[in-house]
């Protein structure tokens, strides 16, 4: 997967560059980009040159494979520029071509050659599930926008993007190596219920323009970070699942039987360290409002009183969200529900 990641994060801003195509519709073409960008990458650190990894993708692998880099190199322009009305139905066309290349992602993984890559990287490297992978991309990819290094990190492809433009692409697997291992992509199947919260959490923060140091990520470890994902994820499934006419309903009673147990089994260090993050202060002024937990309840079901329908429906696409794996724009939605909520709340009075 490291593969697909390379060439996602690396080959999108080919695409600046739309007057003047870099491939054409002759297959020999793409064979021979991605023949020599692998070997470069290879190189760089210190591997042979892999030869089952690119025999996994045929002509229609690989123009998938370069349809998906126009894609993210959209994507990463809208993180830059801010533009989350745009990247959020890029996400969709990217989860669309990611599923297309499943065969040839498996294919991949299953090389001699990807194994010895991921050992050489992190001996505790474990090739994850489709969708855990994909959940990893996307909470690092958000990451590095949200603690304000895309940028950055951008700066650190150009030599890449360079090289890719006159054609030497060996030189730009090379350079990729480089950057690569900057951004530091690795994963341990132990850390899924992480990253869904994180990738959740990022989104939220964006979604109320706050910054990565006011995550409440900081406050949780793999071990004890699964029940406040539960929690939205029970709230929304609840809400889906029922009548619109009862929502309210609804609302008050997860609030008492199970959204209140889930919050019972975060452990005491977790709450004290929640009140005492950066993100509670900024919460506390952008609604005026203390970010504590007990303001959500009444709050929500005081909007789902007063507005069912936007109620309902965020809700649901919430819900669809999360049954897609898609965290991150599960908490950017809820994030805007929320602001909803707490705006409609402080403007009647508490």
């Amino acid at each position: 997967m490291i593969f697909l990641l390379i060439a996602v994060l690396t080959l999108f801003p080919l695409f600046l560059h739309a007057n003047t195509p870099l491939f054409t519709s002759n297959p020999a073409v793409y064979s021979t980009v991605m023949n020599q960008f692998m070997k470069g990458f290879f190189e760089n650190f210190e591997l042979p040159y892999p030869t089952q990894i690119i025999n996994c993708y045929n002509e229609k692998g690989t123009k998938l494979f370069f349809d998906l880099l126009e894609v993210s190199y959209q994507l990463g322009q809208d993180l830059i520029e801010g533009e989350t009305e745009t990247y959020r139905p890029m996400i969709d066309s990217m989860d669309d071509l990611y599923d297309e290349m499943t065969p040839y992602l498996i294919c991949q993984w299953q090389t001699q050659e990807w194994k010895n890559l991921l050992n050489k990287l992190d001996p505790n490297y474990e090739i994850p599930e489709k969708e855990a992978f994909y959940l990893q991309f996307m909470s690092k990819f958000i990451r590095l926008h949200t603690e304000g290094q895309i940028v950055e990190w951008s700066v650190l492809l150009d030599h890449t993007q360079q090289e890719l433009i006159v054609g030497n692409y060996f030189r730009a697997g090379s350079e990729y190596g480089k950057a690569y291992t900057r951004a530091g992509f690795f994963f341990n199947n132990t850390m899924i219920e992480y990253l869904k919260f994180e990738a959740f959490d990022l989104g939220f923060i964006m979604a109320m323009d706050f910054r990565y140091e006011d995550s409440s990520i900081f406050c949780y470890t793999k071990e004890d970070v699964e029940p406040s994902i539960e929690w939205f994820y029970e709230l929304a499934k609840a809400i889906t699942e029922a009548d619109i006419d009862d929502i309210t309903n609804t609302t008050e009673e997860f609030f008492k039987s199970s959204g209140e147990r889930i919050i019972h089994q975060l452990p005491e260090h977790v709450g004290k360290c929640l009140a005492g993050i950066p993100g509670t202060q900024r919460f506390h002024e952008k609604f005026g409002l203390d970010a504590q937990v007990p303001v959500f309840p009444y709050a929500l079901t005081h909007f789902s009183k007063r507005r069912p329908e936007p109620y309902y429906n965020s809700m649901t696409y919430i819900w669809e969200k999360f049954d897609d794996w898609d965290f991150l724009n599960a908490g950017l939605a809820f994030g805007d529900l929320l602001k909803k909520v707490l705006n409609d709340y402080s403007y009647r009075g508490r």
